[in-house]
């Protein structure tokens, strides 16, 4: 798998409007890479570049 760059845009949508994100962008909201955030709060989420798999912290473990 070739890896993210930080110009990659990805196409977000919220109701009828769609946005476009950098991945640097996305990077700050939902961290990339192979080893989960520390200190995550309730609600967090990761992606895991490993598995391609986004996780969700449920305040004691992270929730694929």
């Amino acid at each position: 798998m070739k890896a993210l760059q930080s110009t990659d845009l990805f196409a977000l949508g919220r109701g009828s409007a769609t946005y476009k994100v950098s991945f640097s962008d996305l990077n700050q909201i939902v961290p990339v890479g192979t080893t989960p955030p520390t200190a995550p709060t309730t609600g967090a989420l990761w992606y895991n570049t490993d598995k391609g798999v986004t996780y969700v912290w449920d305040g004691k473990h992270w929730i694929g």
